[in-house]
């Protein structure tokens, strides 16, 4: 996560991608470092992003392409987190399919 902070100006509560990522990338260390389990750590990292992304509906769009909806955003998650929690749980199931 340190080389993505230095890049990406969003954080998470922006209502970006960033809210989903940054869960996720906790998790999936945290959880693989627990039992080494890539799969069950991928499968754990992508529902903590999914349920991350689910948050940002009630956050106000701050950066991203959703800035301009302001507070117009609030009720409806962001969409960048969501496909990030979609794909989070596709790559998930294409390790436990290994």
């Amino acid at each position: 996560m340190d080389a993505v902070d230095r890049l990406v100006v969003a954080q998470p509560g922006d209502k970006t991608m960033m809210d989903a990522a940054a869960p996720y990338a906790r998790s999936l260390a945290a959880t693989f470092h627990a039992d080494g389990d890539l799969a069950a750590a991928a499968r754990q990292a992508a529902r903590t992003a999914q349920q991350a992304a689910e948050a940002t509906a009630e956050l106000t769009a701050r950066l991203g392409r959703s800035r301009v909806l302001g507070e117009k955003s609030r009720g409806t998650p962001d969409p960048g987190a969501v496909s990030f929690g979609m794909l989070a749980a596709d790559v998930a199931s294409w390790l436990e399919a290994r």
